[in-house]
């Protein structure tokens, strides 16, 4: 199956990659895609069918995000690091390795895959038919 990302979207999230990390991303972007499947399996349905908000950019949000969580950190295994540009500095503490943070959805993922009852079908509404209750208000012609 086609992965629900691309390696060019995940360069785009985060910076050029060499051939090697191309690799990597690869994988990354199949483990992220099966995860999705696996966990909404109608995914690839719910992004062909017009009448569903759930787009392929949508999902391929999610992916990205998804592989971005376990992206190699500049400095590896390291637990903390601080970096220094001019005057900006940035302290960052990171997991011991990437194995400690396995993809994970979070709360807004699971929002993009929410399926919103009224999105699709509309509001549902019931009226009794009229002439049966128009002699109570009068309205008898």
């Amino acid at each position: 199956m086609e992965h629900l990302a691309t390696v060019e979207q995940i360069a785009a999230a985060w910076r050029p990659l060499s051939e090697v990390e191309k690799n990597r991303a690869d994988y990354y972007l199949g483990r992220a895609s099966r995860l999705v499947r696996r966990t909404y399996p109608d995914v690839d349905e719910r992004i062909a069918d017009p009448g569903d908000r759930l787009t392929a950019d949508d999902v391929a949000d999610v992916v990205v995000a998804l592989v971005m969580s376990i992206v190699p950190k500049p400095v590896a295994g390291a637990r903390s690091w601080q970096q220094q540009a001019g005057p900006f500095s940035e302290s960052v503490t990171l997991p011991a390795s990437s194995a400690d943070l396995p993809m994970t959805f979070e709360q807004w993922m699971r929002d993009v895959f929410a399926v919103d009852a009224h999105a699709k079908h509309g509001p549902a509404f019931a009226f009794p038919p009229a002439p049966a209750f128009d002699r109570l208000f009068g309205w008898e012609g």
